[in-house]
């Protein structure tokens, strides 16, 4: 927790842990493997989603807003959270893609996706987040729009660059109404 704290983008967490226990370089690629599955694949409990999501969703949805959510992490994981809240069977939201730990398809990647195949003006996508280093800096590098949810637990997490600093923050996912856009289609 430590090491969290003094780095919540948990950019050096594997060498700090390492180093803590002093485990043996030729071991902290394994430990590192096994302790982040371990991690990533922490059995699913009851969730909820933040209060107001569902109003905000569905009133995008009826002003013709194509909506994804891009969930991060363990897929079989990430699929059973989507499903705990009930986001896989919401007819608001479009599609859900699952960025993996491994790295094999990224935020980034999914963003570029949709810009291929459901919005190519990046002016016209609104990235919504809570983590400035994963879904703001994918987003912004795009040419995207993006606002900072500044809630649950990455609400304290601090901004590394200009690249990951958000065009909005928003302490309640409702206000993304309140944004100056006009939502739907042209």
């Amino acid at each position: 927790m430590k090491a969290y704290e003094e780095d919540p983008q948990l950019a050096h967490i594997d060498q700090r842990v390492c180093e803590l226990f002093k485990v043996p370089a030729d071991a902290r690629q394994k430990l590192v493997r096994v302790s982040r599955l371990a991690f990533f694949t922490l059995p699913v409990e009851k969730l909820t989603l933040f209060p107001g999501t569902l109003p905000v969703l569905r009133s995008l949805k009826e002003h013709g807003v194509k909506i994804f959510v891009v969930s991060f992490g363990d897929p079989d994981t990430q699929r059973a959270k989507v499903a705990a809240l009930g986001l896989d069977r919401e007819p608001a939201i479009d599609h859900v893609f699952y960025a993996d730990i491994s790295k094999l398809m990224t935020k980034e990647a999914f963003f570029r996706s949709i810009l291929r195949n459901a919005e190519r003006d990046p002016g016209r996508v609104l990235v919504v987040g809570d983590r400035p280093s994963s879904e703001i800096r994918a987003g912004k590098s795009l040419g995207m729009h993006t606002a900072r949810l500044r809630g649950g637990e990455f609400a304290g997490l601090k901004v590394q660059g200009p690249e990951e600093q958000a065009d909005f923050e928003i302490s309640k996912i409702d206000a993304v109404l309140k944004l100056p856009f006009e939502f739907g289609e042209k």
